[in-house]
């Protein structure tokens, strides 16, 4: 086993895809949430937007029905009617809108029977119903709206006495719903062709199963141009690109596997880490392959050219007749001795033995015995570029990020908030949603994680070097979950499964939204967005620190002018005056500190933006009470360092609920340490440290904060 140092891991990992970081970013707030009370019974799965009633039409299994609500106010979301599915099939699995046509994908009971497409007004009016494929999953609109599109699953039954093929139909609508007309897209020209697909890369193995039967397409992107559709087959890890206007799948694309060797693609393998079978977070590098086993798809272009976004959740297959995964560690999975020497160590629980594997790979040379280990999912995103090439995968940042962020609910599950560290053995914090759109003129990808929940935000502006911006989660971990409606809305979001965005101009309230559906806890949040310095944020205060009486009062804002001018009152008296001397329309960050305050006392600030002209504009106020470092703080924390992006001095503060070895460091992008701020024994407080960054280059930089067993990771930007 090689296990490098994980600072290093997470600096060589992230520090090239930060290059350009700091561009103007979406900032998300929740404003506003709708909650069925229902638990774990898939209450909100999916849901679809339509900007002229502005209403949202989200998909509930556990009613089999789509509930429609009112939009209209975000903030407040009403349920207005149910469109009931049993008349047209057993269930509702996906839903989509366009031009005020609501397009539904239903199964039939059995499942293994050929499903539906019913088409309805936005008032749930039945328009029509066409056949589709067994097992109708994800369903699409192209872009133009001249055709709709599902992915079939066609799912064997348990004992695999049937096996309906896998496919994706193709309705054209461009001459009106009432006529529409069905195609279907099929695998079975590749029947014959296992071999050679298996030696590619692509998964084959249901029993007795051919290609066709074999595949089942999951999740649909199709290009702008409303001309190619991609296809993800989540178990066979592949790819399938289809002519939308043929009908005709033109090729099949193997994504292939991460090694998990590599730096920057470790993992934390185990629930189980520590003596006595204890859980924590240990990331390292393990001779494992990861399949992407991707479920949600979309594509964005830049430059004319088309690029996919993948979410790389993993999938098992599950039946009376095939069940694949297994534990690394369990008797019947045999480790190669040649291959893996060392197999009993890998086998320990706190190593690999917890890892779910599959058993229908790695054995290379079928003398039944495993040459390759082979487990299921990313636990990454990844970018390919119209040909199915990778071009990007995150590879460990998820968990790397988490790790920091969440360090307590590092890789839950989302049915229970007691679950540290529990999904580690099995896909991690799991990827299932993605979706891509132009913010702030920058495409970004958001990719929502089904257990530990909340959704990651990457500018993927340029596809082969994007970089993370930013990771919000409203998930209350202090709830316990309970199936009641006041627990669930308690806990707020719990295994987002499907993810919307809706642009400006189709926005009721007219900001960019970002709408989560989540099945756990059976809720819909709604997110609204604002691009980082377009609007004044975080005018806000910071306790006092190292014993002096101070506000730290900061704020971003969108300069349209060189030399604009803020002023700062306090109690109504002018206490402070800021000049910006960035260019026009360029984003500004800044700080401002206030140490003629006493502690315990509360004071209202207002910031104003003062015109060349002399015009005045009151853009935030705050009321800020100081308090003293006697009042010892009730976490860790390491808190935003400020300024940041700097140049050449950033001051960060932390605190401690009690006393520790602390250790405050700063490493480079590739994991050199450059500096020590703190290294010694603090008690209970708040402090702070300058990092003073004369002689460095322009570039990023990384804080790393270690006191007792807590620690955290920042990231700063120096831009001279």
């Amino acid at each position: 086993m090689n296990r490098p140092s994980r600072f290093v891991v997470l600096f060589s990992a992230l520090a090239a895809l930060f290059q350009t970081a700091f561009a103007a970013a979406p900032n998300f707030n929740l404003i506003g949430q709708f909650q069925t009370g229902i638990f774990d019974a898939g209450a909100c799965e999916i849901s679809a937007y339509d900007p002229v009633s502005q209403r949202l039409f989200v998909v509930s299994a556990a009613a089999a029905s789509i509930l429609v609500l009112d939009l209209s106010n975000p903030a407040a979301p009403v349920q207005l009617f149910t469109i009931v599915g049993t008349p047209y099939g057993a269930s509702f699995n996906s839903v989509d809108v366009h031009n005020g046509i609501v397009a539904a994908a239903v199964e039939a009971s059995p499942k293994q029977n050929p499903g539906s497409i019913v088409f309805f007004d936005t008032n749930g009016n039945f328009l029509n119903q066409v056949p589709t494929g067994a097992l109708p999953d994800m369903i699409t609109f192209t872009p133009d709206g001249s055709y709709v599109l599902t992915a079939n699953e066609g799912e064997p039954a348990n004992d695999y006495s049937v096996d309906p093929e896998g496919s994706v139909t193709i309705v054209d609508i461009s001459g009106g719903v009432a006529s529409a007309t069905v195609m279907t897209a099929s695998f079975a020209s590749y029947n014959g062709q296992e071999a050679a697909l298996r030696a590619q890369g692509i998964r084959i193995y249901g029993p007795g199963a051919n290609t066709a039967k074999d595949f089942e397409p999951e999740y649909i992107a199709v290009t702008s141009n409303s001309q190619t559709a991609y296809v993800t087959l989540q178990e066979n890890n592949a790819l399938a690109i289809i002519d939308i206007a043929t009908a005709t799948v033109t090729s099949v694309k193997a994504l292939g596997f991460i090694d998990r060797s590599l730096p920057g693609n470790s993992f934390d393998p185990s629930d189980r880490d520590l003596p006595g079978n204890l859980p924590a977070i240990d990331m390292g590098t393990w001779p494992v392959f990861s399949m992407y086993n991707p479920d949600a798809i979309a594509s964005y272009e830049v430059a004319g050219n088309t690029f996919l976004v993948t979410a790389n959740e993993g999938d098992v297959r599950e039946y009376t007749a095939l069940t694949e995964g297994v534990r690394l560690g369990s008797g019947s999975y045999v480790l190669d001795p040649t291959a893996f020497p060392n197999a009993a160590t890998l086998k320990n629980n706190a190593n690999l033995g917890r890892l779910n594997v599959t058993n229908k790979l790695g054995d290379t040379d079928g003398d039944n015995d495993f040459d390759q280990i082979y487990t299921f999912g990313g636990r990454s995103f990844s970018i390919w570029d119209a040909n199915g090439n990778l071009v990007f995968d995150s590879g460990n940042q998820f968990e790397t990020i988490l790790a920091g962020l969440l360090p307590t609910q590092f890789n839950s599950t989302n049915s229970a908030n007691s679950s540290f560290d529990t999904r580690s053995d099995d896909k991690g914090p799991e990827p299932e949603s993605v979706t891509v759109a132009n913010v702030c003129d920058r495409w970004f990808a958001f990719i929502g994680c089904e257990r530990v929940g909340g959704v990651f935000v990457y500018d993927v502006t340029n596809p082969s070097l994007p970089f993370y911006v930013d990771y919000f989660n409203s998930r209350d971990f202090s709830v316990t979950v309970a199936n009641t409606p006041a627990a669930l809305a308690a806990v707020v979001e719990l295994g987002p499964e499907g993810i919307l965005f809706v642009d400006t101009a189709e926005s009721p309230n007219g900001m960019p939204l970002l709408i989560l559906s989540n099945e756990i806890n059976g809720s819909v949040t709604i997110y609204s967005a604002f691009c980082d310095g377009s609007l004044p944020v975080e005018f806000g205060n910071l306790d006092a620190v190292t014993g002096d009486e101070l506000v730290t009062l900061r704020w971003n804002t969108l300069s349209e002018s060189n030399n604009a001018r803020f002023e700062i009152t306090r109690d109504g008296l002018s206490v402070a005056s800021v000049t910006s001397q960035g260019n026009a329309a360029t984003e500004q960050h800044y700080a401002w500190t206030d140490r003629g305050v006493v502690n315990g006392r509360t004071y209202h600030y207002v910031l104003t933006s003062v015109s060349s002209d002399g015009a005045r504009e009151e853009l935030a106020t705050v009321d800020v009470t100081p308090h003293a470092t006697a009042n010892s703080p009730l976490e860790f924390a390491l808190h935003p360092a400020f300024p940041n992006p700097f140049n050449p001095t950033t001051s960060l503060s932390f605190t401690l609920p009690e006393a520790a070895d602390v250790t405050l460091v700063i490493y480079d992008a590739t994991g050199r340490e450059v500096a020590t701020l703190v290294d010694g024994h603090y008690n209970a407080g708040s402090f702070h440290a300058d990092f003073h960054a004369a002689g460095l280059s322009s570039g990023l930089y990384f804080a790393r904060l270690e006191a007792g067993s807590f620690s955290a990771i920042q990231k700063l930007a120096l831009i001279k």
